[in-house]
């Protein structure tokens, strides 16, 4: 058995997305505050997430075998989405 040195087991720090974060633009976000607003925010999210699984299988060449790992990916990137138009969305405060 020989060994092995240990820098070569040392982890890489990661960083948690490595793709540039790109600017929301206003109708996004209003399309979110206001969904969420009027109930229908599930049926939005349901939907974007579906056509981002679609472009993700679509991007592989719709090779099978990967459908829940296109929607469980999906499902973050709109989650991160919903997450950064609520925060950046302008508060209304006592409408």
């Amino acid at each position: 058995m020989g060994t092995v040195p240990s820098e070569r087991w040392r982890k890489v720090p990661r960083t948690k997305d490595p793709r540039p974060v790109k600017a929301l633009d206003r109708s996004t976000i209003r399309a979110i505050t206001e969904a969420a607003e009027v109930g229908c925010g599930e049926t939005l999210r349901r939907d974007m997430t579906t056509e981002a699984a679609y472009y993700l299988a679509e991007r592989r060449g719709f090779e099978p075998g990967h459908e829940l790992e296109d929607w469980v990916t999906a499902e973050g990137e709109i989650q991160r989405l919903w997450t950064r138009a609520l925060e950046e969305a302008p508060l209304h405060c006592g409408d």
